[in-house]
């Protein structure tokens, strides 16, 4: 994303992650350990990476990714 490119790379060194879903719109581990690798390519291997995931039933047929990059 345009957000994800002005991040500067170098001083990240945490990243927590958060996947909300309903039961019309379900996240895959796959679909989870995408979301992961593309971070970890951007960020690198030294970044530490948390994430976790809720179902939320108000987000109808959404998924919703937040996260916080310090």
């Amino acid at each position: 994303s345009t957000y994800l490119s002005e991040i500067e790379m170098n001083s990240t060194e945490n990243i927590l992650v958060s996947f909300e879903y309903s039961s019309e719109s379900e996240i895959t581990m796959n679909e989870i350990g995408d979301v992961i690798d593309s971070l970890q390519d951007k960020f690198g291997f030294n970044t530490e990476i948390v994430w976790g995931n809720c179902f939320n039933p108000k987000l109808s047929n959404q998924i919703r990714i937040s996260s916080i990059i310090a």
